[in-house]
């Protein structure tokens, strides 16, 4: 008897979550479509001058978008080179803004390293904002010391011409190789490697590059 009791007062709670479910989703709906229909009216309520407005902004906003481009390009940016000089490291440094640096080795870490590569390779030609470099700690000890790198490997992250983070190992992407090319990308937003946010002031703890 107490079984069949419980059994029935099973089903009703289920019942009453069942149409709890159902009510939110429902209300969920209906807030969906009244927003859809809030946007479809504003445009409907468009007039010709408005539309004009919009064209005019987008073509705008396209066209700078096309010269900060061409202006990234100019710089090297849109692939991942690897340093040759340690010469040539600070004056990149000084007319690109935004740097992610890969620090390696030929013989540590090399499984880790060549995924990074292929990862950053292809970020490269979307974030035409940052200046991709690949640094071989072997053939720049000046480089290495300077910029206090001591595990490989590394990646510099320089707002600049200032350090603003050290990408040590890969335990901020989850410690191993299968972290996707979505997922530093995120890392590096977080750090505010981003051209919209160049105008910030670096602490006063970040280090010279």
């Amino acid at each position: 008897m107490t079984e069949q009791r419980d059994y029935y007062e099973n089903e009703r709670k289920l019942a009453q979550l069942e149409n709890a479910v159902s009510k939110n989703l429902m209300n969920a709906l209906r807030a969906k479509e009244e927003e859809l229909d809030s946007e479809l009216n504003a445009i409907q309520n468009l007039n010709d001058d408005d539309f004009e407005k919009i064209q005019y902004n987008r073509k705008k906003q396209l066209l700078e978008k096309y010269k900060r481009d061409n202006h990234w390009r100019s710089l090297g940016h849109g692939e991942l080179t690897e340093c040759t000089s340690d010469t040539d490291f600070f004056p990149i440094s000084e007319k690109s803004p935004l740097l992610v640096v890969h620090c390696f080795k030929n013989d540590i870490g090399m499984e880790y390293s060549e995924y990074l590569n292929v990862i950053l390779e292809s970020l490269a030609k979307k974030r035409l904002d940052i200046k991709f470099i690949k640094l071989n700690v072997e053939r720049h000890p000046f480089l290495v010391s300077t910029l206090n790198v001591f595990v490989i490997p590394t990646v510099l992250l320089i707002k600049q011409m200032k350090v603003i983070h050290r990408l040590v190992g890969f335990d901020e992407l989850g410690g191993s190789v299968d972290f996707s090319e979505a997922d530093f990308n995120n890392l590096l937003n977080s750090y505010r490697i981003n051209e919209k946010f160049l105008t910030e002031k670096n602490s006063d703890d970040d280090e010279d590059a």
